[in-house]
């Protein structure tokens, strides 16, 4: 795509998010002055690429998904680098409402394993830097907790996972629930995910779906996605997963949350 075909691009989804509403080379005209007539050529190239689609004859054109995961790609990765700060569980819960989307702040300050207990050969204490978690001994355990002592809880859940040893993840994941600081929307998400059951977003599971900051067809419906976003929630290091519509503007969410500062 050439760097005018894809300002044109750009133009034309800011205006279609902000009017919600097709877009006509008229418009565009007015606010890019740029005569109707090129930009029909623009548009032409663009709706040949799979980028924006007419839904009339005679009618404005609206972005399609294709072009809504480029122009999110792009605004993710090189265009929003600001950290944001969030310090009102009221007004997150106020943006999310009014643009219809599921929620969910997550503790990310990293947590090690420091000690690995023996209690009589009976039990395991594993001492992480919040919790202890209490699991039965045995020495094939024992000796595995002992090798991996220093690990980030992070790392130990992926070793757990790939030995098959998910009773004793499901009890280290249950004793670190509380690293939610924040959700709500859960009904938006059940709605807009393809799983059919969504339990996991009750504890940081969820965060483990994103394989970088955006994620689409992989677990959420046609025209719907999700955004992992580093932030300070009242001041303590954070991730923020916003999930909703494609077409949502997330640029005027991010921008709605830094003026409620």
């Amino acid at each position: 795509m050439s760097k005018k075909t894809d300002y044109i691009l750009e133009q034309m989804i800011k205006a279609y998010l902000n009017e919600q509403n097709p877009i006509g080379s008229m418009l565009l005209q007015d606010s890019l002055n740029v005569p109707a007539s090129t930009i029909r050529v623009y548009f032409k190239q663009l709706d040949s690429d799979g980028y924006i689609s007419k839904l009339h004859a005679s009618g404005g054109r609206i972005p399609t998904q294709k072009a809504m995961k480029y122009y999110w790609h792009q605004f993710f990765n090189y265009t929003f680098n600001t950290e944001l700060e969030i310090n009102s569980s009221l007004e997150l819960l106020k943006v999310a409402s009014e643009n219809d989307l599921f929620c969910l702040v997550v503790d990310n300050n990293k947590v090690f394993l420091n000690e690995v207990l023996n209690i009589d050969n009976r039990f395991i204490i594993l001492d992480f830097s919040q919790k202890q978690v209490l699991i039965n001994f045995n020495d094939e355990l024992n000796v595995l907790f002992n090798q991996i002592k220093g690990y980030e809880i992070n790392d130990i859940k992926t070793i757990l996972y790939r030995l098959n040893l998910l009773n004793i993840l499901d009890e280290i994941e249950n004793a670190f629930k509380n690293k939610i600081k924040f959700i709500c929307g859960e009904k938006i998400f059940a709605s807009i995910v393809k799983l059919s059951s969504f339990s996991s977003i009750m504890n940081a599971k969820l965060l483990d779906y994103f394989t970088s900051s955006l994620i689409y067809d992989e677990l959420f419906l046609p025209e719907y996605m999700g955004v992992k976003i580093d932030c300070n929630f009242k001041q303590n290091k954070s991730t923020l997963v916003l999930a909703g519509s494609i077409f949502t503007d997330y640029e005027n969410v991010l921008n709605q949350l830094r003026e409620a500062i």
